[in-house]
């Protein structure tokens, strides 16, 4: 599409490896990339990832490997020491801590503070922004100066986000640390206010999945202000691989944090009803589950831990099935590159994938779970239907590369702008 609009992108992290900025450079759109973290290669850069490693390794490795080609000679604002601490303190203070939501609050209040962008001097038509990274007041901060302001919405809305997080904290007692009691719940109901306004004051919203959409209109957004768009499938990083002829118990992979939101118990409940001879389970990923959670799983199902992104081509290629009983998502993109990567799939619905039910796998409720561990059994006997099962993944993905979500961005950000 022949295209004058110019579009700067606001997000936190790679995600999806830069699909947004990436997309819009491929339409003739990006006008700067603005981020919490990018590693440019800089003096730097290079000085705080040593001082990363020496102090949490694992962290220094993800920083690392924030960084992509294709953007090379984009305009990039980041703030790298603020958004290193801020990275620090999630994860020691854990994922169900209060601060993580006020971290994020504070590290979209940084990306845009003291940019082109913040001060008008960046010659901008629209904002296309992860939700979560903008407020209220950026928003009608752009629309004064005529800059539309578009939000991606990349996990289900807070309230159905927090639905399942008490429905998972109630039934698996123990796995994770405890939630900020009272505090905790002001702070939730905070957020969840601060969600709304934000809704309300954009211009429009995106989501890559129904799931998304469905959380949001739940919440009282009109259902023509959002957008589905599912997220892109690097199906050039992640290429089918050939699983044929194998032999040996089928190894059934998960990648992602291992934790109660993307259902390591229910996972677990489906490993117990399995031959063990026959499927073995593995999960590729930080652990965020007790010590009593882990030893739970442990005996049932390998914990690998962390790996670098460089290294989930090759988990990949050890799964002959990829399940993944997620109890909220966005559309995870686990799914997306394990289909890719020709993997027959079962996945809950929650987990918001493009998964075609009974063609390149099943969807099934992430709390069913005899019903996982019969599909999981009948795919690790029936090498024929597993391996048809993940060829049509694979066709599946293909349709949902970066020249389609290139394609799909323009052509939303130009209804949105009227040109």
């Amino acid at each position: 599409m022949d295209s004058k609009l110019r579009v700067a992108v606001v997000q936190d992290g790679a995600r999806r490896h830069y699909a947004m900025p990436r997309a819009l450079r491929r339409a003739g759109m990006l006008a700067g990339l603005y981020t919490d973290w990018y590693n440019d290669g800089s003096f730097q850069a290079r000085a705080l990832l040593r001082l990363a490693g020496l102090l949490r390794p694992e962290l220094a490795g993800r920083m690392r490997e924030r960084g992509c080609a294709e953007l090379g000679g984009v305009p990039i604002f980041d703030h790298k020491v603020s958004s290193l601490v801020g990275q620090g303190i999630i994860r020691w203070a854990g994922w169900n801590n209060p601060l993580p939501p006020l971290i994020w609050r504070y590290q979209g209040w940084k990306t845009l503070s003291r940019t082109p962008l913040a001060k008008g001097s960046a010659a901008v038509d629209a904002v296309l922004a992860i939700a979560f990274m903008l407020s209220p007041a950026a928003c009608q901060r752009l629309q004064r100066r005529g800059i539309r302001v578009v939000a991606d919405q990349p996990i289900a809305a807070v309230r159905e986000g927090i639905r399942q997080r008490d429905r998972a904290a109630q039934r698996w007692r123990g796995w994770e640390a405890a939630h900020g009691g009272r505090g905790g719940a002001e702070a939730v109901l905070r957020w969840e206010q601060a969600e709304a306004a934000l809704f309300s004051a954009v211009d429009h919203l995106t989501c890559a999945s129904g799931y998304v959409r469905d959380s949001m209109v739940t919440q009282g957004v009109p259902a023509g202000k959002v957008s589905v768009i599912p997220y892109p499938a690097d199906t050039v990083a992640y290429g089918p691989l050939n699983r044929q002829g194998r032999t040996g118990a089928a190894a059934v992979g998960f990648v992602g944090a291992v934790g109660l939101r993307k259902g390591a118990p229910w996972l677990l409940e489906v490993a117990k009803r399995c031959d063990p001879k026959l499927v073995k389970f593995v999960m590729v990923g930080p652990i965020q589950v007790t010590d009593f959670g882990q030893g739970q799983l442990r005996g049932r199902v390998e914990l690998v831990g962390p790996v670098p992104r460089s290294a989930v081509r090759d988990w990949l290629g050890r799964f002959d099935i990829f399940l993944f009983p997620s109890t909220c998502e966005g559309s995870a993109g686990a799914v997306m590159e394990a289909m890719a990567s020709g993997l027959p799939i079962i996945a809950s619905p929650n987990s918001g994938t493009v998964l075609r039910d009974g063609v390149d796998g099943w969807i099934i409720p992430y709390d069913q779970p005899e019903a996982m561990a019969q599909r999981v059994m009948e795919l690790a006997e029936d090498e024929e239907k597993r391996l048809a099962m993940g060829r049509a993944a694979r066709r599946r993905a293909e349709e949902f590369d970066i020249d389609y979500y290139s394609r799909e961005l323009a052509a939303l950000l130009h209804r949105v702008c009227g040109k």
